[in-house]
């Protein structure tokens, strides 16, 4: 998926691709063995930049999911990874918490998942191939699988961009999963600084602080109690907004549009998440993904 750079103009482009051809492994088409139906895969684009992350959405098939609550963590479902330069290994949350990125999946309903950290390791960290493919509790594979490709950076802005965020891997990846928190001094310091350049991280550090300023915070950078930033979130979601995929779009409408209301928005805020719930509207398949859902709902 490709970025909107004029939101008013352009319409938004389905924002997941479907699956894309499988790995040489074919293992990821169920070549070893029937993969049963139940669970499509598919992602917000098909190539990142080292360490972006991926978001993942789930869909259930007619059937929907047998239960409440991510699957991933329930172990309901295992997600299996196989990375570039390793053995496959099974994808590990780093923290157990409904996020809107980890949307509650309902019966009739998929979510997304963000897939940067698997336990405290960093999934997009290495330029290559990368499948993904779900597997049920019992380890038969749960429809097909998928591949994304994972390129090092090359424009001087990217590179400077990547080294940072290589220099701080794990309070980058952390504050990315969590979506923001002040207490993260150093995943915020980060993200301020990608959200200052011109490279191709800047507009998702953008969407990320937007998220992070509509909240308020016990315990902020400076050691004392935040409040909501309403100054700081528009700054960052009109930076961010038209250059994002619409995962977090749908995020950054989500939750200002929860601390804030219509009438705490901007007159600029509040045109793009019109125009985005009205594409929403238009498009009632996306609604039975939880974290679409949160973003059409006042």
């Amino acid at each position: 998926m490709s970025a909107q750079r004029n939101f008013q103009e352009a319409p938004i482009k389905t924002r997941l691709n479907a699956p894309i051809a499988a790995l040489a492994l074919s293992i990821l088409a169920g070549a070893c063995g029937p993969a049963r139906a139940g669970v499509l895969l598919s992602t917000d684009k098909d190539v990142y930049l080292a360490y972006e992350p991926i978001y993942l959405e789930i869909a259930p098939d007619e059937r929907g999911f047998a239960a409440k609550g991510n699957p991933l963590e329930t172990g309901a479902l295992a997600l299996q990874i196989f990375p570039p330069d390793g053995p496959p290994y099974l994808f590990k949350s780093p923290i157990t918490v409904c996020l809107t990125a980890n949307a509650v999946a309902e019966r009739d309903k998929g979510y997304v998942q963000t897939l940067i950290l698997s336990g405290s390791r960093i999934i997009t960290a290495r330029p290559g191939p990368y499948g993904l493919r779900m597997l049920d509790a019992q380890g038969d594979q749960m429809g097909p699988g998928i591949q994304v490709q994972v390129q090092a950076p090359e424009t001087p802005d990217d590179i400077a961009a990547m080294a940072l965020i290589a220099a701080h891997p794990s309070s980058y990846a952390a504050f990315l999963y969590l979506e923001g928190g002040d207490h993260l001094t150093a995943g915020l310091s980060v993200f301020t600084r990608l959200a200052e350049g011109k490279s191709a991280y800047a507009p998702m550090a953008r969407g990320i602080l937007a998220i992070n300023y509509s909240q308020s915070f016990a315990l902020s950078a400076g050691g004392r109690p935040r409040g909501r930033e309403y100054a700081r979130m528009e700054g960052y979601f009109l930076g961010a907004f038209d250059e994002v995929n619409d995962v977090l779009r749908a995020k950054m409408v989500e939750r200002s549009m929860r601390e804030f209301g219509a009438k705490g928005q901007s007159p600029q805020v509040l045109t793009r998440v019109n125009n985005f719930r009205k594409w929403l509207a238009g498009n009632p398949e996306l609604l039975r993904n939880q974290s679409f859902r949160a973003a059409s709902e006042d």
